[in-house]
């Protein structure tokens, strides 16, 4: 009898110390500035084996570089990926986005009729996508991010407008254009975009039309360990015979007709001889 108290016990409590205290990682924030020599690539097809430098040789500035599909991720806990309205990554850009410095952003399309002047090239069809996916026995937490709209041309603006979206990864809002997604966005002083809930799934950042005026950066993300089902199985299974050992040993006491003053409690559970 004694054995199988000590079997249970070991079982509960290795598994609730699992339960009740996840390894809690580190925040990593993604700044998008050229921090790494892997943080961009040479080619519009996303390949990972060209990486090269976040400079555009024509200028010695990091702008219109494509974002590698790697950067940020973190092997085996959390994968990222990085999209525009045609399947490529995204594409970065240093100054001029509000009062940021390295941002991310898309290209778009020019609607000559709504956009006479040019100060608007690129926000129509300007589409932007990342998704955080979460690894088998890892959950994300979204924390935060900032936007900021471009300074460029018509300067008398104190914001543009995007529909930003974010969701937890599989559960895709119904309506894109719904007017509640939209966000004013400052061409001065960046808007910041808190957040707090944890997914075993992952979660989607979404912005579009614009996409191209309107920039992301400061991606920030944490990543916990959560347990596997087995563990809570375990768990359950090491409370249920610790209950049915102190009803068996109550039963007996029963049976003997003497009763202790009270059942063992669970220091003697746990592994004390009674």
């Amino acid at each position: 009898m004694m054995n199988i108290y000590r079997w249970a016990a070991a079982i509960a409590i290795s598994t609730s110390w699992t339960w009740v205290s996840p390894a809690q990682g580190a925040i990593s924030t993604l700044t998008f500035g050229n921090d790494s020599t892997f943080i961009c690539q040479g080619t519009k097809l996303d390949n990972p084996s060209a990486y090269v430098g976040c400079v555009n040789p024509n200028t010695g500035r990091i702008n219109d570089s494509h974002l590698n599909q790697q950067y940020g991720d973190i092997p085996g806990e959390v994968n990222l990926t990085y999209r525009n309205g045609v399947g490529s990554t995204l594409l970065l850009w240093d100054t001029g986005y509000a009062n940021l410095t390295d941002v991310v952003w898309s290209q778009g399309g020019r609607d000559p009729a709504t956009d006479t002047d040019g100060d608007h090239i690129g926000d129509n069809n300007s589409f932007a996508q990342i998704t955080l996916t979460a690894q088998p026995g890892y959950s994300v937490t979204l924390l935060g991010f900032d936007l900021g709209a471009y300074l460029c041309c018509d300067k008398q603006l104190a914001s543009r407008d995007t529909y930003l979206r974010v969701y937890e990864l599989g559960n895709a809002v119904a309506d894109p254009f719904n007017p509640s997604y939209v966000q004013p966005i400052s061409t001065s002083l960046a808007d910041h975009f808190s957040y707090s809930t944890a997914s075993s799934k992952g979660w989607v950042i979404e912005w579009e039309n614009s996409a191209f005026n309107v920039g992301l950066d400061n991606l920030q993300f944490s990543v916990s360990s959560v347990p596997e089902p087995e563990t809570y199985v375990m768990l359950l299974s090491g409370l249920a015979l610790l209950g049915w050992g102190a009803t068996r040993r109550k039963s007996a006491y029963v049976g003997s007709g003497k009763l202790p003053s009270a059942l063992p409690d669970a220091a003697l559970i746990y592994g004390v001889p009674l």
